[in-house]
């Protein structure tokens, strides 16, 4: 699944960011002809494990000359950026339509199940929808490029909680925030940047669990990945002074690598091995 893009990195002036105008929202039959779809999990950026890898089987080896078959397609999404969200027979994507951030549901046959007003458009450099939901259980969360940071039921689009990335004392980066929230444990984890860069939020109440603290940077436009190393649970993130490592327990600062600080842009998110 992904969206079709008209003039696709039709402008160089934004560098390491995707430079498209959404349009169309495709979905494609990746299975064999006999099989079934696999029905694994895809509940936000870059899958399960933001590593960018599906559990799916049963997939086709290659596809044939012609393309996918095409399922089915829906316009009038709006503009954006996002991937899509799918989890429990629900395609969840974001667009801007009249000058509002809207978060749609849709079945697997492309039929839409809800619409939700969540914020202001991102009206300054480059519009469009940001960042991609984050399906947890029940519930869908996503983040404005203005810095609203909300919940949302998964079944009916019903908003249960917001929260603002300025609260913790986040400044709007250039091109507005585009993480995608990281679900860890019972926190929602997002990063504001400021001296409090990175949040760990209540996911069911949106109540603040803690706040890194010794480590001051603004916020970039990657997203938060978990991992454990030597039995230590730990979030990593992209700053505008390089990756920063907390204990996820508490949002201690463990360390920084000022590698790629200062530059234009640190978009990509981290990744981890060995």
């Amino acid at each position: 699944m992904y969206r079709h893009f008209k003039n696709a990195f039709e402008s160089k002036a934004l560098p390491g960011v995707l430079r498209r105008s959404a349009l169309t929202l495709l979905l494609f039959s990746l299975s064999l002809p006999s099989a079934r779809a696999a029905s694994a999990e895809w509940p936000g950026w870059l899958g399960p494990n933001r590593d960018g890898k599906s559990p799916d089987t049963g997939l086709l080896k290659e596809c044939p000359p012609e393309g996918p078959p095409l399922l089915w397609k829906v316009d009038g999404i709006g503009k954006g950026f996002s991937s899509v969200a799918v989890s429990h027979g629900t395609v969840y994507i974001t667009g801007d339509l009249g000058g509002r951030l809207i978060l749609f549901a849709f079945d697997l046959e492309g039929k839409l199940k809800w619409k939700t007003d969540v914020d202001a458009a991102w009206t300054r450099s480059y519009p469009g929808a940001r960042s991609t939901p984050m399906v947890d259980g029940k519930n869908v969360y996503l983040i404005s490029g203005n810095g609203v940071i909300g919940c949302f039921s998964a079944l009916t689009g019903k908003r249960k909680w917001t929260r603002r990335m300025s609260e913790f004392g986040g400044r709007t980066p250039g091109w507005g925030y585009a993480e995608s929230v990281l679900i860890y444990k019972n926190a929602a984890v997002v990063t504001p940047g400021g001296k409090n860069c990175i949040v760990a939020l209540n996911k069911l109440t949106g109540k603040t669990i803690w706040k890194s603290k010794g480590f001051t940077a603004g916020a970039q436009y990657g997203s938060c990945l978990s991992f454990t190393y030597k039995k230590a649970p730990l979030i990593v993130a992209g700053t505008a002074e390089g990756l920063v490592c907390v204990y996820a327990k508490n949002g201690r600062v463990l360390w920084s690598n000022p590698w790629s600080a200062h530059n234009t842009a640190n978009c990509p998110t981290p990744a981890y091995a060995d």
